[in-house]
């Protein structure tokens, strides 16, 4: 068996899939597309919890790509369209910082003694 590593190193080596089985080439396509449960996607977004954003979906409230959802479990992809009660849903980007502390500077985002924290040092450059 591929591990998921493998095959995705198959497919910058081999493109097209070449010498690739059918249930390799499924397995990396579906690592190239990432698919996640609709009701995490909107509890991602902030809407609701997990439970309360399935209720939203059984009740008719949510559409993928304009077309109404009411099934629990809908996979949706990144591109995927979603409006809930016609408003589109925002997705959050993150962003991972990797930075050596300065000395001197505290590890906290708000100090009640006022000295000066990481906090500070992203608002002078944002």
């Amino acid at each position: 068996m591929i591990t998921p590593c493998q095959s995705y190193i198959k497919v910058i080596d081999t493109f097209p899939y070449e010498g690739s089985t059918e249930e390799e080439i499924m397995e990396v396509k579906n690592i190239e597309v990432k698919e996640e449960r609709l009701q995490k996607v909107m509890a991602a977004a902030g809407i609701a919890s997990r439970r309360e954003c399935e209720k939203i979906i059984l009740a008719g409230r949510v559409k993928v790509n304009g077309k109404t959802v009411t099934e629990l479990g809908t996979k949706v992809g990144q591109k995927a369209f979603i409006t809930v009660d016609g408003k589109g849903l925002k997705q959050e980007h993150k962003m991972y910082i990797l930075m050596y502390k300065p000395r001197g500077v505290v590890t906290t985002m708000v100090d009640p003694q006022g000295r000066q924290t990481v906090a500070d040092l992203f608002k002078r450059h944002s």
